[in-house]
């Protein structure tokens, strides 16, 4: 199947020939003669040549010139000659307003194929342009299909941004984080980002203060330093563009102090611009004649001043302009990222849909409106922003009258329906919570349901917006309600929480097919989004006397209200992984011990990993986790991140039959610990908790594996062995070996990584000498046994000289004494 990256159902490609005619034609001109006959040329190209049967090839034909304004050339055909001389005529077709047109065609058969345009000529105004034909354009066609332009496999190593533009099926896993949780913000948002990777492992990248935090000390005792929680929040939302996290800053601990950039892998201060407060991020894909391709911005939506939006470049930090008679709503993206904004007035019944291209096009910051870019489906104009202020108002795309309840106000949208809540109170007293859905593209009234509750607070009771469906928690039943969101038919309803912690709110994550539900008594159950049936339960643990609930509390407010109020969240799903974090709406000091961060399958409910750490608000793109630390007041990133290996061995040839040693270390070259050994993923979590932590080094600690190769003197690539590091010994591994041949070897020890780390390698040579010339050989036993025997006999010849001897200096003795 022939494979064509669109844009809104037209191919990139067809949209490059096309706008590349328009640059060129449009600055041909036709006099206005009148009664005039005028030549006409065409052409005629395809691609590809050669192609292979049953393939899609391309064909376009193109005049020399555009047709005159407000007319297009018509009755084109296009006549196909097969292999086997037969004929068959395509059309007839009608330019478009630059005077080209495509079709495709698929050949059926092997051998030459010819087409040729052919445009009868045409009548326009007091005009007549005469007849032409393209030349015969030969294809030839082979049985063998030709291959398209070979995919790049998504990578399983570390790697950095920017990702080269030609890595296409890299976005799979490069997505974006632009607001609190994940891309729209409101009551019912849904923290699932689908296009990342999320850590495998609990691998700290780095960790970044962002205030005093944990213990004061002293005379305060066990108290420590304020968190932020729950409407002062130190950094949120947070917001990751391009490998960059933006987060904002307070001064003391309720002022807005600034706003901070900063590299997601290394934790480097990119940018930091006092003054100045982000709501969300964007990159808006904006495509016209001459401008194709994503942007990026930062928004502030009247936090840092009423009334008044804020546009920020996300790459310096620059303020670019402003919009004044600003209304607040409910925010999301649209196709091409444009920022959409939801505003519904109770008190004056009316809702509009805010539109910032619209914005910007009306405030004639979009130029050179034309009309051949609209027809192929881009906008009309250069997208022209200038420094200054501008009137939102121009940016409203409708405006609706609503009926219904009074008191309305939107949940949230999933940019197909808008879902809206109004509390209704009966002259019996009697709550009842209307659920109104409105068509997110006109405003129109879809349906309406009024359901009987009895909750003092329903509008904070609604959970999420996903996959079709949305989530209403009832407190008095400890139950979520799913309703079709295109229909506001009730589908399910869950069984209880498993404890009556279950009162206060609840987390909800729509992702993959399922509902994942976290709550105060410390508990995630998943239920399956078609059945309502559960399907796994996972339990943090029993916190003993430690904290009130029992268990460790996940909890976060769902979503901001508005922009001057941040989301506090502890639940988050990406790569079939969900995380829960410890957190609480307003906790007291102390802070209770023992909250972690834990990473659950998706599928099984089985942990994958914890961590140490009141870690609140996580966010996740490129594969990395960015969180804050109540107990310390600290950023911690997670995520894979590089490594080295080195590897040594004897500096001086050595001769053959020598044991070696092959020596090295694995360490890891992550910016938070450079230079300290690498750690298996079962010993992670006791290892980033000794080196970040100050929590005592673990008395086990398992090291990672080494794979050690040799390229031997003839060339030949050839395994030794594996070997594994231990990181309490400095991440060292060694290994003795006996090269069995002379000359000179390479040695490559090998890491290949794992969840926590990239992979690396490193070399060194040993060469290897003859062996030293061999000494006399040993005596064998017959020649000891005939050796003995000689001197025997030798001896007992001697034996009468020796008697002889030994009677002469007794005489001798004799006399001299005498």
């Amino acid at each position: 199947m022939q494979k064509l990256w669109r844009f809104e159902g037209m191919s990139v490609l067809k949209i490059s020939l096309c706008l590349m005619i328009v640059i060129s034609l449009l600055t041909v001109s036709v006099s206005n003669v009148s009664a005039a006959e005028i030549a006409t040329y065409l052409f005629i190209v395809a691609r590809p040549n050669p192609i292979g049967v049953d393939q899609t090839l391309l064909i376009t034909w193109i005049f020399h010139m555009p047709p005159p304004t407000g007319a297009r050339w018509e009755n084109v055909t296009i006549t196909v000659t097969t292999p086997d001389g037969t004929t068959e005529t395509k059309g007839p077709f009608k330019s478009d307003i630059v005077g080209c047109n495509w079709l495709e065609y698929v050949p059926k058969k092997v051998g030459k194929y010819y087409f040729q345009a052919n445009f009868p000529g045409q009548t326009i105004g007091s005009n007549y342009y005469k007849p032409s034909t393209s030349r015969k354009l030969e294809i030839i066609v082979q049985q063998e299909p030709v291959p398209y332009f070979p995919e790049t496999p998504l990578p399983t190593d570390y790697w950095r941004r920017p990702i080269d533009a030609q890595y296409r099926e890299w976005s799979s896993i490069s997505g974006n984080w632009l607001t609190g949780m994940y891309n729209i913000t409101g009551i019912a948002a849904n923290a699932f980002n689908p296009y990342t990777t999320a850590p495998g492992a609990p691998h700290i990248m780095w960790t970044k203060p962002i205030d005093f935090g944990g213990l004061i000390g002293g005379e305060f005792g066990s108290m420590g330093y304020y968190e932020g929680l729950s409407y002062e929040d130190k950094w949120s939302p947070v917001v990751i563009i391009q490998g960059r996290l933006y987060y904002n800053t307070r001064l003391s601990s309720s002022l807005w102090e600034g706003v901070a950039c900063v590299d997601v892998r290394t934790g480097e201060e990119l940018w930091w611009k006092n003054n100045t407060v982000i709501s969300l991020g964007q990159v808006f894909v904006y495509e016209s004649i001459n401008q194709h391709g994503g942007i990026a911005y930062l928004w502030d939506l009247g936090v840092s001043e009423a009334n008044v939006y804020k546009l920020y470049d996300a790459f310096t930090g620059n303020k670019i302009l402003q919009l004044s008679n600003a209304s607040t709503g409910q925010f999301l993206f649209g196709p091409h990222g444009e920022l959409l904004a939801y505003v519904l007035n109770a008190a004056r019944r009316w809702m509009v849909l805010w539109n910032s291209t619209t914005c910007f096009n009306n405030n004639g910051l979009i130029t050179y409106q034309s009309q051949a870019a609209r027809e192929l489906g881009v906008y009309g104009g250069q997208l022209r922003l200038q420094r200054g202020t501008y009137d939102w108002r121009k940016g409203v795309d409708w405006n609706v009258t609503i009926s219904g309840p009074s008191g309305q106000s939107i949940v949230g949208t999933n940019g197909e329906v808008v879902l809206a809540t109004a509390t209704i109170t009966s002259a019996t007293g009697e709550t009842n919570l209307a659920h109104i859905g409105y068509d997110a593209k006109t405003g129109r009234q879809m349906w309406i349901y009024n359901y009987s509750v009895a909750s003092s607070a329903p509008s904070f009771d609604f959970c999420t917006i996903g996959e079709g469906v949305y989530v209403f928690h009832q407190k008095e039943t400890l139950q979520e309600h799913v309703y079709d969101l295109y229909t506001g038919q009730k589908l399910f309803s869950t069984d209880p929480g498993p404890t009556d912690w279950n009162c206060f709110y609840v987390e909800t994550v729509i992702a993959y097919g399922k509902l994942f539900v976290g709550d105060m008594g410390g508990y995630v159950r998943a239920y399956d989004l078609k059945t309502g049936r559960k399907l796994w339960e996972y339990y943090s643990g029993s916190s003993g006397f430690e904290t009130p609930y029992g268990s460790w509390p996940i909890w976060g407010t769902a979503g901001a209200r508005s922009p001057e109020y941040t989301p506090t969240y502890a639940l988050v799903v990406a790569d079939h992984k969900v995380f829960i974090s410890t957190s609480e709406h307003s906790p007291t000091q102390p802070l209770y011990r023992g909250g972690r961060l834990i990473a659950i399958d998706a599928e099984t409910g089985k942990e994958i990993w914890s961590i140490s750490g009141w870690m609140r608000d996580p966010a996740i793109a490129d594969g990395y986790i960015l969180t804050l630390n109540s107990y310390d007041n600290r950023i911690y990133s997670f995520g894979k991140g590089p490594s080295s290996v080195s590897v040594e061995a004897p500096s001086t040839g050595v001769s053959l039959g020598s044991t070696v040693v092959i020596r090295g270390k694995v360490l890891d070259e992550s910016p938070g610990q450079k230079g300290t050994p690498c750690v298996a993923k079962e010993s992670m979590s006791a290892w980033m908790e000794y080196l970040h932590m100050q929590k005592p080094v673990p008395a086990e600690v398992k090291g990672v594996p080494v794979e050690l190769y040799a390229i031997y003197p003839d060339g030949s690539y050839r395994y030794v062995d594996t070997v594994t590091t231990n990181p309490l010994a400095g991440g060292i591994y060694g290994l003795a070996w006996a090269p069995p041949q002379e000359g000179t070897y390479t040695i490559i020890a090998v890491f290949k990584g794992d969840e926590s780390y990239g992979s690396s390698t490193a070399g060194t040579v040993i060469h290897v000498t003859p062996a030293p010339p061999a000494g006399p050989a040993p005596a064998t036993a017959e020649q000891v046994a005939e050796q003995a025997e000689t001197m025997q006999a030798t001896i007992q010849s001697l034996q009468p000289w020796n008697i002889a001897l030994t009677v002469l200096v007794a005489i001798a003795i004799a006399i001299g004494i005498l």
